[in-house]
């Protein structure tokens, strides 16, 4: 019995983006060393498809490496401000960091390189959302929108 069949016209598309910065959900998180032995979070980040201006690239996914070590301590907090942590906020583990950073939304500067000859996108920054959604712990924190009470 066949365990799987292949099916070409199913196969992913997965042409790069253009250049530009997206307004994405943090779809998924994964823990694990990089190259050099440091701790990193391999992210998974979908192109939202509640946002008219980007809806021919709805659902696309993309993918950042986020390192820890003395290099990319901006980077790190760039990101940890970006899906809506307080100022001061602890995370106790890379899973709590992981849970807290999943269905959240973020916009994210995207860059086309090269790599082995063939285009790819990059995630440059990862930012504040500009449009309001995803996932929040409180229905008063808008983040991305203000404070709902002021007129």
């Amino acid at each position: 019995m066949s365990i799987i069949k292949a099916n070409h016209s199913k196969a992913g598309n997965f042409e790069v983006l253009p250049a530009g910065v997206y307004e994405v959900i943090v779809d998924a998180g994964k823990f694990q060393k990089a190259s050099t032995g440091a701790d990193m979070i391999a992210w998974k980040l979908k192109v939202r498809d509640d946002v008219e201006a980007q809806s021919q690239f709805k659902g696309r996914i993309l993918f950042n490496n986020l390192v820890f070590n003395e290099n990319t301590e901006g980077m790190v907090q760039s990101f940890l401000k970006a899906i809506g942590t307080k100022d001061g906020q602890d995370f106790n583990s890379f899973d709590e960091l992981i849970k807290f950073a999943t269905g959240r939304a973020v916009s994210v500067k995207v860059a086309v390189g090269q790599y082995k000859g063939e285009d790819r996108n990059e995630v440059k920054s990862v930012l504040p959302p500009k449009v309001a959604g995803g996932k929040i712990d409180n229905p008063l924190d808008t983040v991305a929108t203000g404070d709902p009470l002021d007129n």
